[in-house]
């Protein structure tokens, strides 16, 4: 889940920025940084780990004798975590004990009676039957078949989750340490071995969720530090457990675990980041032979955006002697590869604030001059085409637009709108490289609505390829839906834009569903 903050629609009654993007205030009800692990940048009470279980100190305070350690946020998150609030009542977050730590190997396996199989890495709460009251919050379960009997599967069960359990293992295999063991040093050869991610740089996806048979769970390696994102209940209670196993498994010397950025809503939890003992609170890395900052207190998801990498690598290769323009930069990933590349001229838009202050610093590590713009992308690509700039190579990657069904129609509009502003943008014999990371976004459904947005952009262009993910983000045959990122790569035409065309793109388009059902765009 993309938390970057989301830019104005091309019609919407305001083109002011979205500031803070779409997560909003963070809850009550989360766990307090404790225990061998603790916030980035922040340190231990005498340097020594203490007790692992939540500090409690009402209002807000930590408990007596024992400090509340926090990044630099810290001030803005307590007090977003008063008790009493009307998020917190409106959520009704578990407790902050229930967040707990857990061992790997259970104790107690209570059983779950499921109406149906599942093809699914999970069990929905509608396809569950009984024994729900006998399994507590994070519990490893038992799923059985209401019929049979059949044992289904062990997974982690949360009673407040859509996904109410998310499969572990199938049949009668029950996972135990060992099994975790093997299932996270299967993840990691896959990577240093089979892949050899070691050699093109030091940062990379470690563990992909339902990918790696580990639903709910989110592991990068960025130099010696792990950062983890538990979007799940259960995952959370166990992340350090496996932060242990899987620095046994690396070279990390630091791990950083966050909630994912809607447990609150989805899962009944929220909690702040915090991470081992003297954990940075960023780190340089490499990747292709460009330099990175990340930083784990402000960045987004676990703090870079690995799944562009092998994407990132084609825009170097094809940017020498190029100018380049790199739409919803963030802290500059794609303008940086192009400049590191021989790009020419290099511009670089995004709404972040802070991530632009990052992608300066970025470029100075890498020694390359690049334009950076602080804007909402629609009004500077309007501002743009009425100047009449135009690039080569135009790179569009923007936050996630379409989180749930609801948003499917408003987020299709937008990406039909920066599509064809985009397409103005390229020079002719150019080329759009515009991506999606909306998982509930079919490739198809995309390509269409960016293939119209160019033509009703009065461009003529032809789609040249289409990727998406590194192979470090695997599919799971039984989760296709997990497969979000969709890149197209679309090669203008020499011709320049019909001079009608042209002048209908710059035309604001009133009624965006009637637009996208003449063109044959349906739900």
């Amino acid at each position: 889940m993309d938390q970057r903050p989301t830019p104005s629609s091309g019609n919407s009654d305001s083109d002011r920025p979205s500031r803070g993007g779409p997560r909003g205030p963070r809850p009550a009800g989360g766990r307090r940084p404790a225990g061998p692990y603790r916030a980035p940048g922040g340190a231990a009470r005498d340097g020594r780990p203490a007790d692992r279980r939540p500090a409690r100190g009402g209002e807000g305070r930590p408990a007596e004798g024992r400090p509340y350690v926090t990044g630099p946020s810290a001030e803005r998150r307590r007090a977003r975590q008063e008790p009493g609030n009307d998020i917190q009542r409106q959520l009704a977050l578990f407790s902050p004990e229930i967040l707990s730590p857990r061992s790997l190997t259970a104790e107690k396996i209570p059983t779950v009676i499921a109406r149906s199989p599942s093809r699914h890495p999970y069990f929905f709460r509608k396809m569950l039957a009984s024994g729900l009251k006998a399994a507590q919050p994070g519990d490893l379960v038992r799923v059985v078949l209401e019929e049979s009997q059949q044992t289904l599967g062990y997974g982690l069960y949360n009673p407040r989750a859509e996904m109410a359990v998310r499969t572990l293992t199938r049949g009668d295999v029950i996972p135990d340490e060992a099994w975790w063991k093997a299932q996270l040093g299967a993840a990691v050869r896959f990577r240093k071995e089979t892949l050899g991610l070691d050699q093109q740089g030091d940062a990379y996806r470690l563990i992909h969720a339902e990918g790696d048979g580990l639903p709910g769970l989110m592991v990068d390696l960025y130099g010696d530090v792990l950062s983890v994102e538990a979007f799940s209940l259960g995952m959370y209670q166990r992340a350090e457990s496996i932060l242990d196993i899987l620095v046994s498994l690396t070279k990390a010397k630091h791990g950083i675990l966050r909630p994912g950025p809607y447990a609150a809503h989805l899962e009944g939890f929220d909690a702040d980041p915090f991470g081992s003992e003297n954990a940075p609170e960023s780190v340089v890395i490499t990747e292709n032979g460009v330099k990175y900052e990340v930083r784990f207190e402000e960045g987004h998801k676990t703090g870079f955006f690995c799944d562009q990498r092998n994407n990132r690598a084609r825009i170097a290769e094809m940017a020498a002697g190029q100018r380049v323009l790199d739409l919803c930069c963030y802290t500059g990933g794609f303008a940086l590869a192009a400049a590191v590349g021989g790009a020419t001229q290099v511009q670089g838009v995004d709404l972040d604030e802070d991530a632009i202050a990052v992608a300066k610093k970025n470029a100075k590590l890498n020694g390359v001059e690049i334009q950076w713009a602080h804007a909402d992308i629609f009004a500077w690509m309007r501002e743009a085409q009425k100047t009449g700039q135009q690039w080569d190579l135009v790179i569009l990657d923007p936050p996630k637009l379409i989180r749930t069904r609801e948003d499917y129609e408003e987020g299709r509009k937008k990406y039909f709108d920066m599509n064809r502003l985009a397409a103005s943008l390229v020079a002719p014999g150019g080329m759009l490289v515009t991506c999606s990371c909306s998982g509930l976004l079919s490739p198809a459904d995309f390509t269409r609505v960016s293939g119209y947005a160019i033509d009703n952009a009065g461009r003529s262009a032809r789609l040249c390829e289409q990727t998406g993910a590194g192979p470090d983000h695997p599919v799971h045959v039984r989760c296709p839906e997990s497969l979000y990122l969709k890149v197209n790569w679309f090669w203008f035409d020499e011709a320049p834009a019909s001079p009608a065309a042209s002048r209908s793109a710059r035309v604001e388009v009133e009624d965006y569903s009637e637009q996208l059902k003449a063109m044959g765009i349906e739900d």
